[in-house]
């Protein structure tokens, strides 16, 4: 059998040193005494796992730490992340990383958390009510003098916990289509869903003219009367157009 690996001797250390408090331990000074103590370094390395795991039962327990929840780790947040408490960002080595359940927070220090409201982030899906999926050319805010968006659902084919999201997306020529996050995708549904449907199905009909594939269903448009109208016939009958 196997002796405990070095690897597993950094880590129980580092869980001894996060709850070096709850064990009386004052300094890393006595973690490596206790470690000495009980022989620990002389394990096997399937009596380091269990002894892992029971460690990792142990709560967490640090002076200034008592805003926060019982955790199975608590250490020094080594990314900037917004905090739990009050959504206002902790930058790197500022705060505290807490493992719960098997999920990372960030938190601030003690009497740390900002006192202003932080807006919450959009929910992009709830944005897409009312509109459907399809292609839309509309007139640019920037150097171009059109831009083109595709809004699609998430058929769940490749993942389906992802079955029924949906996305918009940057049509650029020559490239894969840019799919929106944040603010860019935010801004460019409310583009969409202020239109009217009238102008919805005219931003649709101008993409199949300029593009070549019908707004609807992004299939090519063949004929001289449905180039010119921008939609196939099967969509346009749909649409009553």
């Amino acid at each position: 059998m196997g002796a405990i690996t070095p690897k597993q001797q950094s880590f129980i250390k580092s869980l001894l040193v996060e709850r070096a408090l709850t064990l009386g331990l004052n300094s890393e000074t006595d973690v490596d005494a206790y470690i000495t103590e009980h022989k620990i370094n002389e394990l096997t390395s399937k009596s380091a796992s269990t002894l892992i795991d029971s460690i990792r039962k142990i709560e967490v327990k640090r002076a200034g730490t008592d805003h926060l929840p019982k955790a199975e780790r608590t250490i020094v947040n080594k990314f900037s992340n917004p905090c739990a408490l009050c959504g206002h960002d902790v930058p790197a080595g500022a705060g505290y990383a807490v493992l719960v359940d098997g999920k990372w927070s960030t938190y601030h220090k003690a009497g740390e958390c900002s006192s202003e409201h932080k807006a919450q982030p959009v929910n992009i899906q709830t944005l897409f009510e009312g509109v459907d999926d399809g292609f839309y050319a509309l007139q640019s805010t920037g150097k171009n003098d059109l831009v083109f968006y595709a809004v699609s659902t998430n058929k769940g084919i490749y993942d389906a916990t992802k079955k029924g999201l949906r996305g918009i997306y940057l049509v650029v020529g020559g490239h894969k289509d840019k799919k929106l996050n944040g603010e860019q995708a935010v801004n460019a549904i409310k583009r969409i869903v202020g239109l009217s449907p009238q102008e919805r199905i005219d931003a649709q009909a101008l993409y199949g003219r300029e593009i070549g594939r019908c707004g609807v269903c992004g299939r090519h448009l063949t004929d001289e009367v449905t180039r010119k109208r921008g939609i196939g016939n099967d969509c346009a009958s749909k649409l009553g157009i």
